[in-house]
């Protein structure tokens, strides 16, 4: 951390076990940060993060195999 203060770079710290216990505020946190916004509502990364939210557990499965990959 004492780094991270020393070089004055904008950082945003989470942890695994909040995306767990409460996915939609960190990740509308992490989408204010990145955009540089105190409020994102009615946007679209508000609606990518409700649609997140919505897939649930199916949401940490980047991609499904192809049939034809064996």
């Amino acid at each position: 951390m004492a780094e991270v203060k020393a070089a004055k770079y904008p950082v945003y710290m989470i942890r695994y076990e909040d995306i767990i216990t409460d996915k939609q505020s960190t990740l509308e946190g992490i989408m204010k940060f990145n955009l540089n916004l105190t409020d994102i509502e009615d946007t679209n990364a508000q609606r990518r993060v409700a649609e997140i939210v919505k897939l649930g557990n199916k949401a940490g499965i980047p991609y499904l195999l192809k049939t034809t990959s064996g």
